[in-house]
């Protein structure tokens, strides 16, 4: 088993002496309990702890490295054998030292650099070391993100592994500084695969299959299953250990210098993947009426998409849908960027906390700066930041790709997705065909157990008298209303600032991009108990 510093902690009471074992500690850390070194992992530890071996191997395109060290062994993967080398013992210095290294590899640039012009601030040389570092995170973001899927898939899920699959990474330690490098902690705290969805004559109107299996989907189910997971600590007075404090206006928000970063194995469906056409890139927004730019649904059991203005309607009739009429579902492009004005949070989660927000996008297959760009921000085109309500903004993620691509081998979709995240055990398998788990058991990141844990949490704050009124549309029946006659669709309605962004998000796109693709109300007309 992997040593895994967000939810161990240090011991040092091997098996046997003779026999290296893998670390196995109790959990217990938290990211703020580490002390940081600027030195290399391999230096720092080597100096620290004497009789330190390394050993290397490789599995399809990743390098491995095995770090024994007081008859533990500490296992790092990354696209080369230093990025591996680094890694393990970056793992070995959490469990024995509790020692986090920030080093990272400066330009030959720098290092030529004098002490004057260093001290003088050489434009040239900040922009190189910027740029170093910056490169420098999106690499350690992907060696992150396929260290902690090797982990799971490590378990036996899949036979052939993913396709695609998509992670959220937490860094700490950005401060001041306008922009994340790679000097700072980093963790996978949420993480999905697939690309299918699930066929009409499998939907739930009680919120307990899930409709779509894409990556990038099952990522931000999770980190919301996460945030739910740290605003429960929070609401319990855990503060010490969250990733929230309580804001000026009551509501809870993400701690300075916390950021989150997605990881994508590949370039999301939609409008990412359409490259402008010469005879219309003069065209300004008229050009989005064509292949690009436009908003998209995808064709289930294909890779295909459509532009919305293709469409006879975007209006989803719940009896079509029962009668065998596709499920009709928006892209990654078009949801991204729709988390970029919206947060990634959801409305649900809106009652409680500020939006939040992507500090970066790293995409490792098929990359194109300027396609993803447009896609995923500058679609939003001139709406300006006084146009929408307060905390709510127009988020302009750093795009970065991998120095060094890592393929996967699976070239078929899987009828088996898979979804984690950090704070809770286990991981969902999902099955394409039900849209549940094993036994058909509804996934931790249904619609019916993500509602659920709001009203659970939602009970908590109204009984320690800590509910927002000034965030409810209709704030005397969100409150006096028993909760086990709110349904789902309410309580998301009941977010007046979240409802209200989206709507001016929907109508700033509909004469630019098309109008967005709804599904039908009946499958959020569900009540929950606790």
């Amino acid at each position: 088993m992997e040593y895994d510093p967000l939810v161990t902690s240090p011991t040092l009471n091997p098996t046997d002496a003779n026999h290296p074992t893998d670390f196995v500690p109790p959990k217990g850390i938290t990211l703020t309990q580490h002390t940081q070194t600027s030195k290399h992992p391999v230096s720092y530890l080597t100096e620290h702890i004497s009789g330190v071996s390394f050993s290397f191997g490789q599995k399809e395109s990743l390098f491995e490295c095995t770090c024994t060290a007081k008859n533990f062994n500490f296992k790092g993967s990354g696209s080369d054998k230093k990025t591996a080398k680094m890694i393990a013992a970056n793992l070995a210095l959490l469990g024995l030292l509790n020692v986090h290294s920030t080093w990272v590899e400066l330009p030959e640039a720098y290092k030529k650099a004098t002490d004057t012009e260093k001290q003088n601030g050489n434009e040239d040389l900040k922009r190189i070391t910027k740029e170093t570092c910056n490169q420098a995170l999106a690499d350690r973001i992907r060696d992150l993100g396929h260290t902690k899927l090797r982990e799971l898939l490590s378990r036996g899920i899949y036979k052939d592994g993913p396709k695609s699959f998509a992670a959220v990474i937490m860094m700490k330690g950005s401060e001041g500084k306008g922009y994340v490098d790679a000097k700072v902690q980093g963790e996978v705290v949420a993480l999905g695969t697939g690309t299918l969805f699930i066929s009409s004559n499998s939907l739930s109107d009680k919120g307990m299959s899930l409709n779509d299996f894409r990556a990038e989907v099952l990522a931000r189910r999770s980190f919301i299953r996460f945030l739910y997971y740290h605003l429960d600590r929070a609401a319990s007075g855990d503060l010490d250990t969250t990733i929230f404090h309580k804001s000026e206006s009551d509501k809870w928000a993400v701690k300075q210098g916390i950021s989150f970063h997605l990881y994508l194995s590949h370039m999301p469906s939609g409008d990412a993947m359409y490259s402008p056409q010469p005879d219309l890139i003069d065209l300004g927004q008229d050009a989005f009426h064509h292949k690009q730019g436009g908003l998209r649904v995808c064709v289930p059991k294909t890779e295909a998409t459509h532009l919305v203005t293709s469409l006879e309607s975007t209006e989803q009739k719940w009896a079509n849908l029962q009668k065998g009429e596709r499920l009709l579902t928006m892209s990654c492009s078009d949801k991204l960027l729709k988390w970029n004005m919206l947060g990634v949070q959801g409305a649900l989660l809106s009652h409680f906390i500020h939006p939040v927000y992507f500090k970066s996008v790293v995409v490792s297959n098929d990359f194109n700066h300027d396609n993803l760009g447009r896609a995923i921000h500058h679609r939003i085109g001139s709406l300006s930041h006084s146009e929408i309500p307060e905390s709510y903004v127009i988020n302009y993620p750093q795009i970065y790709t991998v120095a060094k691509k890592i393929q996967t081998d699976q070239t078929k979709a899987n009828s088996l997705s898979m979804c984690w995240n950090w704070g809770y055990e286990g991981v969902d398998v999902i099955n394409t065909s039900t849209g549940k788990c094993p036994y058909l058991e509804p996934s931790a990141v249904s619609k019916h157990t993500l509602y659920k844990l709001f009203l659970t949490i939602w009970t908590k704050l109204r009984e320690k008298k800590m509910i927002y009124p000034s965030s409810v549309r209709d704030k005397e029946e969100m409150v006096t209303t028993p909760i086990s006659e709110t349904t789902y669709y309410q309580a998301k309605q009941y977010s007046i600032g979240y409802q209200q962004t989206k709507e001016i998000f929907f109508s700033h796109l509909k004469p630019i991009c098309g109008s967005w693709v709804k599904k039908p109300r009946e499958l959020e007309q569900f009540t929950e108990k606790i």
